[in-house]
This record gives structure tokens, sequence and C-alpha cells, in this order.
């Protein structure tokens, strides 16, 4: 089991909670107004919380960042909006214990599908993605199959979604784009939209009355 000694201090001049780690050289903060530039380049790990439902945390893949990620995400549940930041190609593999209501993720390459199949947010956004023609194939068929049940609103940007010959329920993006899609079970359909240009697809989620 992974334990360590911190020291935390509250700072009320700067409105935010710094933990430091027992060398005093690694801490991460939780604070009220996320600077997304600040926290990719500065070597604090920083978790902020803003008005208690929007949650902007900023992930390094280094083993402390990842256990207090951990530590943390079976509260998730309780946040509405989670934003992840990271660097690209960073070492990220966080454990997801519970889930928040939406979650926006700009740099996610790391998100797997695995992650996806397992995701339960009512909107979920991921750009820069690494998921292609035959993922989106995968999540669409699990979808009309009764999968992604809290689902209201996907979007997801990739350079992998394109006209390769790769089809996505047995058409291109193109054929793609503007159609309406059923579960099978005819509880709810969707609309899937791959806009004027590819490398982007969105799926609305509509529940029949």
């Amino acid at each position: 089991m992974y334990s360590q000694k911190v020291r935390v201090v509250l700072d009320i001049l700067y409105q935010e909670i710094r933990v430091y780690h027992e060398n005093n050289k690694d801490a991460f903060k939780i604070f009220n107004y996320p600077d997304s530039e600040k926290i990719l380049n500065s070597n604090i790990q920083q978790f902020s919380i803003t008005c208690c439902t929007t949650f902007t945390i900023a992930l390094n893949g280094s083993r402390d960042n990842n256990w207090m990620f951990n530590q943390i995400s079976d509260k998730f549940g309780l946040v509405k909006d989670l934003e992840i930041i990271s660097r690209a190609n960073s070492n990220v593999r966080p454990i997801f214990a519970s889930w928040p209501q939406n979650v926006d993720i700009p740099n996610s390459a790391w998100f797997t599908l695995e992650y996806l199949f397992a995701c339960t947010c009512t909107t979920i956004k991921l750009d820069k993605s690494h998921l292609g023609n035959k993922d989106l194939n995968d999540i669409l068929k699990n979808w009309k199959a009764g999968g992604f049940p809290s689902l209201e609103r996907l979007k997801v940007y990739s350079h992998n979604i394109k006209n390769n010959g790769t089809t996505i329920l047995g058409m291109n993006l193109m054929e793609l784009n503007g159609m309406i899609i059923q579960t099978n079970d005819e509880s709810k359909n969707a609309t899937i939209n791959t806009g004027f240009r590819y490398g982007c697809i969105e799926m609305c989620v509509t529940p029949f009355d």
C-alpha cells in the first residue's frame, strides 16, 4: 500500500490550500480560480474547485500525482463538471472510482476505449483524442445495445476520424452526418453530426416520450 506524510498549509490571503509532501519539494494545490497555463507549466500538482461544482485537475503522470487523483476520484460523483488537463504524451493512467456528471478532457490521447466504456457521464467531450473510425463504430454499437445509459452528448475530436475506408455503422462520414440512429429497444434515438470538416463526431441523444 502506498502511503506518505504530508504538511497542510491554509493560505487565507491567496484563498488556497497547499499540501506538501514530506520532502517539501513536491506539492499540490486546491484553489478557487484555475489558470490552465500556470497549471501545465508548474511542478505543483494542482486540483482546483470552483463554486463546488466545477473541478479542474492537472495530471502530469507522476506517481504522486496519480496517487492523489486516485484518492479523490471516489468523490467525483458529487461533481457536476470535471475538466482534466494534461500534457501531450504524459504517462497519465488515472483510476476513476466514480464519475462526474460532465467531463471535458482537452488532451485526451490517454483516454482509451476502455475508459470510455466505463464512463457513466451525461456529457463527454474529448479533444485531441486518438480514437478512430473503428473505435467509434464500437461505441455506437455499444450504445445501440443499451450501453452508456446516462449519455446525452458525446463529442470527440481526433485526427483518426476520417474517410479511410473504415466505415462507422456501415457508413462513411459524409453518409453518417445528420443520421438519426436508434437503440435496439427503441427507447432512445441519437443524431450524429460529423461537421463540415472531418476529424470530429458528435452524438446527441434524445429519449422517446
